[in-house]
């Protein structure tokens, strides 16, 4: 893929910043994949699918700051999804369906100032209220009751006991450059602990936390890392571009054959047996909401995770769970839901929406002049073929500020005066059916 990105000059007035997207094509023979749910108003930069048993799943995920954090519901095994809100501020990072609780965190601000916060929801994922609050930024949690719990923060670990009316810090990170990110658990007693630096394990619980291995070795970087322990033996770090395997519960770690990531971020991984499971990564530079482009890629094992298939996808695509060998569930940016149903992960549908069709290649579309001190005028050449057609501004937190039909089809103009935006630089985006 190609990323072609051509900033603006700064304007006192109005300053736009625009990108020349190129994405790759993906064919869609014999999809197996079905689309769900997509909603274009659904604006979440990350987000997690997870199932309590073959009917109930939830996709829960965060937006860009000042949006509502959106729920989706299924009581059908993932053929019908209901939408429900957020109403607590909060950035989520985590979730877990605990007895019948759902128990989701995250934190309000950031670094020193973070202020982390956990939700509950008694009804299986429609309402949800303040389960407890700590001055630290979340990241990770593990309960196995609703009264006892492990979160995993910026300055360390901590756990509950009393349904979060106090914490007990029970391991003190030295580095805050490198806080803990992800953590799993084998079972209640022994659990893992995953930093960009090292690993640390628990035998009980939780209340101990040691050293198990060192990974400056990998150069592991960026925020969103991922760990998964399939035995007692075998487990998984994801990072940016590589993917680590254990033989030996976690002492020592090999770079996995998981063909060219590309710098591609590995989201999570899922197994239903100790050796048939999945891994989901994606990449981007602008989020698509940004009017940007991304790939993804699903990953599939039968070996346990020492070798997999790999299958690009366009677009962003966060999180994967599969309730069955044959039945599975990605999420996505846009509220995106698709379903498979015999774990083909290879093929896309034909509706798919971030598909670059042979119609949509043709589609001319340019910003000028930019920056702009007074009018700005949008050029396009929409296709007759092309059913609706709209133009999305968005400011630099993601937030969408205009939204515009465009109902001509040739050559169409749309003219925004510098009044209707307020000073600054905004991104755009074109979005056609």
């Amino acid at each position: 893929m190609n990323d072609s990105y051509i900033p603006s000059r700064l304007n006192s007035r109005l300053r736009v910043a625009f990108y020349l997207i190129s994405l790759s094509f993906v064919g869609n023979v014999n999809a197996q994949w079905s689309i769900k749910n997509h909603d274009r108003d659904v604006s979440q930069y990350h987000n997690q699918v997870k199932f309590l048993n073959n009917d109930v799943g939830l996709v829960v995920g965060s937006g860009p700051e000042g949006a509502e954090n959106v729920v989706m519901k299924t009581v059908d095994g993932g053929e019908k999804w209901k939408k429900h809100l957020i109403k607590e501020d909060i950035n989520i990072q985590d979730f877990q369906f605990v007895e019948d609780w759902v128990i989701a965190s995250g934190y309000q601000g950031s670094g020193s100032s973070g202020r982390g916060k956990m939700i509950m929801s008694l009804d299986t994922g429609t309402t949800w209220q303040v389960y407890s609050t700590i001055q630290d930024e979340v990241y990770s949690q593990w309960f196995t009751s609703p009264d006892t719990g492990i979160i995993f923060a910026r300055n360390g670990i901590y756990k509950t006991i009393d349904s979060g009316q106090s914490w007990t810090l029970v391991y003190q990170n030295t580095d805050l450059t490198s806080p803990i990110r992800r953590s799993f658990f084998l079972s209640d007693s022994i659990g893992f602990a995953l930093s960009r630096q090292s690993v640390k394990k628990t035998n009980d619980g939780g209340e101990s936390w040691s050293l198990l291995s060192d990974l400056d070795q990998f150069s592991l970087h960026g925020s969103r890392l991922s760990i998964y322990f399939i035995s007692d033996s075998v487990g998984l770090i994801g990072s940016s571009d590589k993917i680590l395997r254990s033989t030996d519960g976690g002492m020592n770690w090999a770079q996995s054959e998981a063909g060219i990531l590309d710098n591609q971020h590995v989201e999570n991984f899922d197994f239903v047996t100790p050796t048939f499971g999945f891994a989901l990564t994606t990449q981007t530079k602008i989020p698509l909401n940004f009017g940007g482009s991304a790939t993804s890629r699903i990953l599939k094992t039968e070996d346990g995770g020492a070798t997999w298939e790999n299958f690009s996808f366009p677009g962003v695509l966060h999180s994967i769970d599969f309730i069955n060998e044959d039945t599975g569930f990605v999420s996505g940016q846009e509220g995106l839901i698709i379903k498979t149903t015999n774990s083909d992960i290879a093929t896309v549908p034909d509706d798919y929406p971030w598909l670059i069709t042979s119609v949509i290649k043709t589609i001319e579309w340019s910003a000028h002049p930019n920056p702009s001190g007074g009018q700005l005028t949008f050029t396009a050449n929409i296709p007759s073929q092309v059913e609706e057609a709209w133009l999305y501004i968005y400011d630099m937190q993601g937030r969408r500020v205009k939204r515009v039909k465009i109902s001509d089809r040739g050559n169409s103009l749309i003219n925004i005066q510098s009044g209707e935006l307020e000073a600054g630089m905004y991104l755009y985006s074109l979005i056609v059916d």
